[in-house]
């Protein structure tokens, strides 16, 4: 079954999100667990002291507090909510990216739920949703602020033709086949390499490699002199998909800091949640 992991890293206006992945680990079949996380103040040279509200016994108060808002506010969500659902909350005090790579039991049944609508604090570094997805090991879904829950039956996933893009289908069909959804497979990257490598060849791969057979191709590399992200953009559109979802390569340390985060620009562009595989 597995767990789909919603994190929350600001209590406030956050029903909505909670609601959102609930619905989405009902029709998955997971269990849901809503995990607050705050991160604690981080000295480090040329930074002033923490705050009174962050240190010893005020911080771990409020982190009780934290936890009893975010039980009561599930349960206020659950009761608006029509049929059963599984679903835990806890909260924790530490580094995103560490907490939720304890909770994830495994790579393949795991599945993580972060909101668009990043923490800003004056006083924090918060750790931004592009550092998450690169420290932590499962699959990442990013859901657009006060998105309207609706059931991935359309997804369109961004491929470069690549091996490893064959393994992320895999990823995709196994969380998400119970939906039943059209899976359309767009090439965005110029020419696939070799000419073996042919459009109907690498559907048939798909099909015989994830067992599924509602997986199709498209070519969109006459269009190279529109951005990957405009291309999807506009096929989504085209096709009114639900979710889109790509393999992001590893980056080092300069590529992070110069490269665009794809993640994000899907998300502004296309409004659609983003469904983010790694390597």
């Amino acid at each position: 079954m597995g767990t789909l992991l919603a994190v929350i890293r600001n209590l406030e206006n956050s029903a909505n999100f909670i609601g959102y992945a609930i619905r989405l680990g009902r029709d998955l079949m997971k269990v849901v667990h809503v995990y607050y996380i705050e991160e604690a103040y981080e000295y480090t040279l040329g930074q002033p002291p923490a705050p009174d509200d962050y240190t010893g016994e005020k911080q771990s108060r409020r982190m009780m507090n934290a936890e009893r808002s975010l039980k009561t506010l599930v349960e206020k969500v659950l009761e608006e909510l029509p049929g059963d659902a599984l679903v835990e909350s806890s909260a924790d005090l530490g580094s995103p990216s560490e907490l939720i790579n304890d909770r994830i039991k495994s790579d393949l049944d795991d599945l993580v739920v972060l909101n668009g609508d990043e923490p800003a604090n004056f006083i924090l570094q918060n750790t931004s949703n592009d550092e998450v997805i690169d420290e932590i090991t499962s699959p990442v879904l990013i859901v657009p602020e006060n998105a309207v829950y609706t059931p991935f039956y359309r997804i369109v996933y961004a491929s470069a033709f690549r091996e490893r893009d064959v393994l992320a289908l895999k990823f995709l069909v196994h969380h998400l086949s119970v939906l039943n959804p059209s899976i359309r497979v767009v090439h965005v990257e110029g020419k696939p390499t070799g000419e073996e490598l042919g459009v109907m060849r690498f559907d048939e791969l798909l099909q015989k490699e994830t067992g599924y057979p509602d997986i199709s191709v498209e070519n969109l590399s006459e269009e190279r002199r529109k951005s990957l992200v405009s291309q999807v953009k506009e096929f989504s559109s085209r096709i009114d998909a639900d979710l889109i979802a790509f393999l992001r390569e590893d980056r080092n340390f300069f590529e992070k800091i110069f490269t665009r985060d794809k993640a994000k620009e899907f998300l502004r562009a296309s409004g659609l949640p983003v469904l983010v595989f790694k390597p």
